[in-house]
């Protein structure tokens, strides 16, 4: 079959029996409803960061500020593997 549609010329073809299973979890499927749920989530937790970092900053804690701010930072990268 794969000669007569012209996709091999030579004489001698190999063939692998490999069978492989797709893995389709409900972690890794995603639908639009779903995905949008995500950014919903995402933007509210961005959210909770900035006015977390704001309250930090009124009440001038440093280490509680650099902590929120590294959460944010890596909330922003979520968002951004997502979109």
């Amino acid at each position: 079959m794969i000669r007569k549609w012209n996709l091999v010329a030579g004489d001698t073809i190999a063939i692998d029996s490999s069978k492989f299973r797709a893995v389709n979890s409900k972690k890794n499927n995603f639908n639009p409803a779903k995905i949008e749920r995500q950014l919903k989530y995402i933007d509210d937790k961005i959210d909770a960061y900035l006015k977390e970092m704001e309250q930090a900053d009124a009440a001038d804690d440093k280490d509680h500020g650099e902590y929120t701010q590294c959460r944010y930072y890596h909330t922003i990268k979520q968002k951004s593997k997502i979109q």
